[in-house]
């Protein structure tokens, strides 16, 4: 950890304080240029964030109807809805970017991975 980091972690109990937990839940809302360059619809409605704090997972709900969530791991990016039912799923969903260019369009899946893995890695950071 840089030195930035470190004073953040102690100011907050340290690391013993970090491990003592699993995850963290926030209500988000997003926006920006990126999902019109994508081809996406933007709806700024708030919805929930997990995320875990000690392995690579991330969930945002409601995502593109009512009872529909993600499911981010590195390996495998996942449209489910909040019975666990599976929507649609990708497994290695980094391999999909391979030929993507600025203005490739994305559909949800490749929303979905772009959102779980931009949050769980800027979000967890401090670890």
């Amino acid at each position: 950890m840089n030195s930035l980091s470190n004073q953040v972690m102690n100011a907050h109990g340290g690391v013993d304080r970090w491990n003592e937990f699993r995850s963290l839940k926030a209500r988000i809302s997003s926006g920006g240029g990126l999902w019109a360059l994508k081809g996406l619809v933007q709806d700024a409605a708030p919805r929930d964030l997990i995320v875990s704090l000690h392995e690579q997972f991330a969930s945002v709900a409601p995502y593109g109807q009512a009872d529909w969530r993600t499911s981010f791991t590195p390996n495998r990016i996942a449209i489910e809805t909040t019975a666990g039912a599976l929507v649609r799923e990708r497994i290695d969903p980094r391999a999909a970017f391979a030929d993507h260019v600025m203005n490739t369009p994305w559909n949800p899946l490749d929303r979905a991975y772009f959102g779980g893995y931009a949050t769980w890695t800027y979000l967890t950071f401090v670890r």
